[in-house]
């Protein structure tokens, strides 16, 4: 209802919002949702603008079934149960039954993450990590469909896409790895969550300016909104990175600018 949603909407915070990206306005705008979850952040970009045509992408069948769900009286959105990936094909996609927003293809990676937030803050963590869809025993994997966000691109006949955002629980630097120079330039902004494993961030931000991006990257932060208690340990390598088209007439930054929490 209204009220939930409004909550939903605090809670959400616009953190995909900042450094120059901002959720499009104009009529016609196209706006791409990569790991859509439930669909808080198309449900907010709708309301931003109604007219929007907005794609929400989302691989976790029980994820899916709940995005459906609250997109389907938006009549410009339109729910895909996909993986984007630098591939096409199935890949196996590791799912906790409750917590299904926290889906990765990378199940390792997402372990070694649950093994950090509890050795960085136990005592926060002691009634929400336990319980937060991480047990492997728990663990269900699917067979899923991969694309690249080209050959999407191309299926949708996108001409552009004003808002990518990603969030991909690790495939985040597949994404990039996934889309042509050409299908590329198309592209106006891109906000994403990164987890820095391996360099990922460095790669994932030096790509964006290879292709003619301004990058800004924030590292996330914790805190209490609406009741909520969030605790994102610095020990996770979590990052927004936020980039937007530069004038052609201005060179890239060789380093990262970065805001302290």
């Amino acid at each position: 209802d209204e009220a939930e949603f409004l909550h939903q909407e605090i809670f959400v915070r616009r953190s995909y919002e900042a450094h120059g990206v901002t959720l499009p306005i104009k009529a016609r705008s196209v706006i791409i949702d990569l790991g859509a979850n439930i669909g808080l952040f198309s449900l907010l970009a709708s309301r931003v603008n109604a007219d929007a045509t907005i794609i929400a992408v989302e691989p976790s069948p029980a994820a899916f079934v709940a995005l459906e769900r609250n997109l389907s009286a938006l009549p410009t959105a339109q729910c895909l149960q996909l993986a984007v990936r630098d591939r096409a094909g199935k890949t196996a996609l590791t799912c906790y039954p409750d917590a299904p927003g926290e889906s990765s293809c990378n199940p390792r990676e997402r372990q070694l993450q649950r093994a950090r937030l509890r050795a960085a803050a136990p005592a926060a963590t002691t009634s929400t990590a336990d319980t937060a869809g991480t047990s492997t025993a728990d663990a269900v994997t699917h067979a899923v469909e991969a694309v690249t966000l080209s050959s999407l691109m191309d299926r949708l006949r996108l001409g552009k896409i004003d808002l990518l955002k990603i969030d991909v629980e690790g495939d985040e630097l597949k994404v990039l790895h996934g889309l042509s120079s050409a299908h590329f330039r198309r592209i106006r902004q891109v906000a994403a969550e990164v987890h820095d494993q391996c360099g990922r961030l460095k790669k994932f931000v030096d790509l964006l300016r290879r292709h003619g991006f301004r990058v800004a990257v924030q590292p996330q932060c914790g805190g209490d909104v609406a009741g909520y208690r969030m605790v994102v340990p610095r020990e996770l390598q979590l990052f927004y990175v936020y980039a937007v088209r530069r004038p052609r007439s201005t060179r890239a930054p060789k380093t990262p600018s970065r805001m302290r929490c």
